[in-house]
């Protein structure tokens, strides 16, 4: 409970009368003084008589409940709608003060709201939330002020309407494609499904026919029986394992813009993990530095959902990204040859452990390496140079490119397949290596 603003000012509107009287009183005769004292007391009584009978009555009519509708799982960086119903169950009429405690990482702005609610009616706040973080979160209640019958008090309802949430990876972009999928439209997403010509592309059933097939497919025999165009539709190997190694180091903590390396890691592992297994491929995980989770390779619809529950809570840590620790993790397992993809974030002074590592790797899988590039060293680079920091600044983002350019170009010298890219490109690029690599024949 505390003091309305109206209660604030009558307080200070009695002050102020009082300083007006200490101040004249000295002009004032013994009867006057007499009769404003006795005035001055009675005001403060009726005030202190008529804002206790306003707490006492009200707290046995102020009768509020709510309750709030909230998706089941929310995305990471996507906005997401929350409903509030508030319930009025007294007889008069009532000004609310309402406010979510919702924690900081939804981001949440619509509050605090002010409403008035009629007699056994209700209210709807829709607000919007933006959480920047994944895992487990919850909304901790609902702190309602109302104003009291004679609007000198505000009391506080603190009511109990606990919600938890589940924040994930950005799961939209891959409910987003398997709608595109279902229509053919996948190259809307930058994702090229492109047919393997020649030796080991096998058929796999007809379908009606879709804009994007070329004449090729068409199925003329079958198009003059049913008086309409069939496609013949083709498949690549299956039965194939997809294994990603996932670096959960320090360096996987930096940020480009909202979202963190780390996260870009696993919205980029999801999607291409959903496309793995859409092509009949089993799917499985490692993570490494700092972190140790792992799934053997599973395949079917559910595996991506079992992808998802297991990696929400996933959080990169502070510790060195050890590749060789890396690779003994995958050795250790024995997997039949499979296509290794290590997701991180390479510097000059890994190129050693790197590339040994990735020559264990490649004595029985097929590696791919998806290393994130900062968009900071590249926004250096167009900065003006005004000044010697700038030009150290300047030189020492060249550096750092060209060391990073030189173990890239090794690893390439190598064999090993590669994707460098910013981390917002990372999602459809690594879907793009897998199925050219799946396209190829070499796993």
């Amino acid at each position: 409970m505390k003091p309305s603003p109206r209660l604030i000012k009558i307080v200070a509107a009695l002050f102020i009368a009082s300083l007006l009287i200490g101040v004249t009183r000295f002009y004032m005769s013994e009867s006057m003084k007499a009769l404003i004292a006795n005035v001055w007391m009675l005001s403060i009584l009726v005030v202190l008589a008529i804002a206790f009978f306003d707490v006492v009555i009200s707290r046995k009519q102020a009768v509020v409940s709510c309750r709030r509708e909230h998706p089941k799982s929310l995305a990471l960086g996507v906005n997401s709608a929350i409903t509030l119903h508030i319930y009025n169950e007294t007889q008069r009429p009532l000004s609310l003060i309402v406010s979510e405690l919702v924690p900081q990482a939804l981001n949440v702005t619509a509050f605090p709201a002010t409403l008035n609610i009629p007699p056994q009616q209700s209210h709807s706040i829709k607000y919007r939330v933006h959480p920047d973080q994944r895992g487990d979160l919850q909304i901790e209640g609902t702190q309602i002020f109302v104003t009291s019958k004679f609007g000198l008090w505000e009391l506080q309802h603190l009511l109990p309407t606990v919600s938890f949430l589940k924040v994930f990876p950005n799961f939209m972009a891959i409910s987003n494609l398997a709608l595109l999928l279902q229509g053919g439209n996948s190259k809307q997403l930058g994702i090229h499904l492109l047919q393997r010509r020649g030796q080991g592309t096998d058929f796999h059933q007809l379908r009606d026919y879709r804009e994007s097939d070329s004449q090729r497919q068409v199925d003329w025999s079958a198009t003059a029986k049913v008086g309409k165009l069939i496609s013949r539709e083709f498949q690549d190997e299956r039965d194939q394992q997809v294994i990603f190694l996932l670096d959960c180091g320090r360096r996987m903590r930096s940020k480009d813009q909202e979202l963190s390396h780390f996260d870009h890691a696993l919205n980029a592992l999801l999607l291409t993990a959903f496309i793995a297994l859409r092509q009949g491929d089993s799917v499985g995980y490692h993570t490494f530095a700092g972190v140790e989770r792992g799934m053997k390779p599973a395949k079917g619809h559910q595996t991506i959902n079992t992808l998802i529950n297991q990696l929400y809570t996933l959080e990169s840590s502070l510790a060195n990204s050890d590749y060789l620790e890396a690779a003994n993790i995958i050795i250790s397992k024995r997997y039949k040859r499979s296509l290794v993809v290590l997701v991180s974030n390479v510097r000059e002074e890994d190129e050693e452990d790197l590339v040994i590592a990735v020559k264990l790797l490649s004595r029985h899988h097929l590696v791919l390496v998806a290393t994130l590039r900062e968009a900071v060293f590249e926004e250096t680079l167009e900065q003006p140079i005004h000044n010697l920091m700038d030009a150290l600044q300047y030189a020492g983002t060249v550096n750092h490119l060209n060391g990073r350019a030189r173990i890239i170009t090794r690893l390439a010298v190598e064999g090993v397949t590669l994707s460098d890219c910013l981390p917002s490109e990372l999602p459809i690029a690594l879907v793009n290596q897998y199925l050219a690599l799946k396209r190829s024949g070499k796993f």
